[in-house]
């Protein structure tokens, strides 16, 4: 003799009847609150590790291979947790990273700990490549270039820099303007002479 298998209904039933009642009705555990500020979500789907020495996703490069790729709390947002941003630079032989300095953060390259608001200059020698990676502690660090595009020497009036560093008005122009074309990554200074010349 057969015996009819329980229905679905029947089933679901019984495991109902199993549950707590809290599970059941969607209730909050005992002890717990209802509410919910949805923490737990954004750090379950937060994104943790990104690769920041894929050329293709570098910040600055320029046609030479040279390249300034950075991740801060935007590219990142765990790094907003960590208080923390990094940049992986690249420079070809004989390039240079313009002269700057960060005005909200401490910069930590290799062993040498660069204190807020200190002038850095690096450079490439001229027989092979350079590359680091830094660690600023800040995730959303603001940099002052002194040199190129964005050069914060580039907004002062030529008088004032003129009666400042006690320069001709030649001198100063020539320091506003000269690599007024280049921003972050500069060219051997050579190479520009020989550019302007032709």
């Amino acid at each position: 003799m057969l015996m009819p298998s329980r229905s679905q209904e029947m089933q679901q039933q019984e495991f109902e009847e199993s549950m707590p009642t809290w599970q059941q009705y969607g209730e909050p555990m005992p002890g717990m609150s209802n509410m919910t500020n949805g923490l737990d979500e954004m750090f379950c789907m937060m994104k943790i590790r990104t690769n920041i020495d894929i050329p293709s996703r570098a910040d600055y490069f320029n046609q030479r291979g040279s390249r300034v790729a950075m991740v801060n709390s935007q590219k990142l947002p765990i790094m907003n947790v960590v208080q923390m941003s990094a940049s992986r630079v690249v420079l070809q032989k004989n390039m240079m990273i313009t002269p700057y300095w960060h005005m909200n953060c401490h910069s930590l390259m290799g062993r040498y700990c660069i204190p807020q608001n200190y002038a850095v200059l690096k450079r490439a020698a001229e027989n092979q490549m350079f590359h680091w990676v830094s660690f600023m502690t800040n995730p959303n660090p603001m940099k002052s270039q002194m040199v190129g595009k964005k050069s914060v020497l580039r907004a002062m009036p030529l008088q004032v820099l003129m009666y400042s560093y006690r320069l001709s008005m030649e001198q100063v122009r020539m320091l506003k303007f000269r690599r007024q074309h280049e921003m972050t990554i500069l060219g051997p200074m050579y190479q520009m002479q020989m550019g302007s010349n032709e």
